[in-house]
């Protein structure tokens, strides 16, 4: 999400290129800009002054867009001065450019399907405590490149109107009480994030107070045994949401526990409901699929986005809704969200996941939503592979992966050998690791027949892709 410009400068038979990346910068923009970091031969810079604006530059809608050496702004909106057409064709311009330096025809390159709302589409917001480069207490947003530092958070078009509401009025309760903050430096402090998570199907919401686990707490000017801060917090913290007609459905604290040389513990104690909120996802013309979404667990964060992205994944795989005797496999299958909707069109699904608590929230929403036709394994995927023996080449008719940011490391490719499944659907977060992966897996006997990216989260640089392989 940076503007881009390289200069060539020495000797014309071997000059040397050095590459300067414009913070808030737009391709057509002329800037005059201050050199923020030097690393080798590129430039980390920020726009000391606009000389001349790109045709494609708006006025941002934050107040905290805006960016400069003095007082860096929120690392979250990295498009926001760019029109919403002018984002999603500069993303898919992006997909496209990588993956046909895979070797991919650009003919199997979809147009983007565009968010439906690019405002307040965000399902969580995870504000961390502090104070900001003045010394002001501060709840909300890390600027850019500043982890110390945070900005008090007034408002924000990514989040709700009620969370943001919320948030504000639940820093001026702590400042007032003057409860401290977590200090990342020192190591001291007590508050450490408030986490907003809401249902934007189901209308829940559930906060999630994160502390350090200090067993006194400075309050109103005295030590409390940190249980009464946290009562008073919640207390505090329901008045508010009362009084602004805000649902609260649920409150978790979460104890932080980090030992220098041990592993970090997260123990967690719910307040108020339950340690977690239930939602619903709306796919094409399949009856709603339920999920309980936990404190911790991961979701997809734009709710109404996710369900464009499930159906188009649904189209991917090929499969007839209803009476189909194909068999799926979805590797990474986290929480099951995929896996379950394949279900509905497939004979059997089959999900392999890591985390042990993803696995369990699996088999939970699973049984949510009367799904009896789906198995989930927790484990290393080679070794469940092994173990239950289904590595038979052939014996499923899809494998659906959604790999981590990294993308598949090259075991996960040989697996995907074995399997050789006739349809593969890839699920990627990160354009460049799909574009890696994709050159492997060409090598490795498959062809690309579509790409598909699909914009998840717009006002930022991020873009969701489904690539759809066969056996060739």
């Amino acid at each position: 999400g940076q503007g881009k410009q390289r200069v060539s400068i020495g000797p014309g038979g071997a000059p040397r290129t050095l590459v300067y990346a414009v913070r808030r910068g737009l391709p057509g923009d002329r800037v005059e800009a201050h050199i923020r970091r030097v690393r080798g031969s590129r430039f980390e810079t920020s726009i000391e002054r606009l000389l001349r604006p790109s045709p494609s530059r708006i006025e941002p809608r934050c107040p905290y867009f805006d960016d400069t050496h003095e007082r860096p702004g929120c690392g979250g909106c990295a498009l926001q001065s760019l029109t919403y057409s002018d984002q999603l064709a500069h993303k898919a311009a992006r997909v496209s450019s990588l993956v046909r330096q895979a070797g991919v025809d650009e003919s199997v390159i979809m147009p983007a399907i565009a968010a439906r709302s690019p405002w307040y589409y965000r399902n969580k917001m995870e504000m961390s405590f502090g104070v900001d480069h003045e010394g002001t207490y501060a709840l909300g947003m890390h600027p850019a490149g500043r982890r110390y530092d945070v900005f008090p958070l007034d408002v924000c078009y990514l989040q709700s109107e009620d969370s943001a509401t919320l948030v504000r009025q639940v820093r001026r309760w702590c400042e007032e009480a003057g409860i401290p903050h977590h200090d990342q430096k020192r190591g001291t402090g007590f508050l450490r994030t408030l986490t907003v998570r809401e249902g934007k199907r189901s209308g829940e919401r559930l906060i999630e107070l994160t502390t350090s686990p200090s067993e006194h707490v400075l309050y109103e000017g005295k030590e409390h045994p940190a249980e009464a801060v946290v009562e008073a917090f919640f207390a505090a913290m329901m008045r508010l949401a009362s009084e602004a007609q805000i649902q609260v459905d649920s409150v978790v604290w979460t104890k932080h526990i980090a030992v220098k040389g041990q592993r970090t513990r997260l123990v967690h104690q719910v307040l108020h409901g339950r340690d977690f909120l239930e939602e619903a996802l709306h796919i094409g013309d399949m009856p709603p699929m339920r999920f309980e979404v936990h404190a911790r667990a991961f979701f997809q964060p734009n709710t109404l986005q996710a369900e464009v992205l499930y159906e188009a994944v649904s189209e991917a795989t090929g499969l007839n809704e209803g009476g189909s005797d194909a068999r799926v496999m979805d590797l990474y299958c986290g929480t099951g969200t995929i896996g379950i909707a394949m279900s509905r069109v497939a004979k059997d699904v089959v999900g392999i996941e890591l985390s042990a608590d993803a696995v369990a929230s699996a088999r939970s929403n699973a049984a949510l939503n009367d799904v009896s036709n789906i198995t989930f394994y927790e484990g290393d995927v080679g070794a469940v592979l092994e173990r239950e023996g289904l590595a038979t080449p052939g014996a499923f008719d899809v494998v659906v992966v959604d790999p981590p940011r990294a993308g598949l490391l090259p075991l996960a490719i040989e697996h995907l050998a074995t399997l050789a499944a006739p349809r593969l659907v890839y699920v990627s977060c990160n354009p460049e690791a799909l574009a890696r992966n994709l050159t492997e897996l060409i090598a490795a006997g498959w062809s690309v027949t579509s790409i598909q990216p699909v914009d998840m989260f717009p006002q930022t640089a991020h873009i969701e892709t489904i690539a759809v392989l066969t056996r060739s």
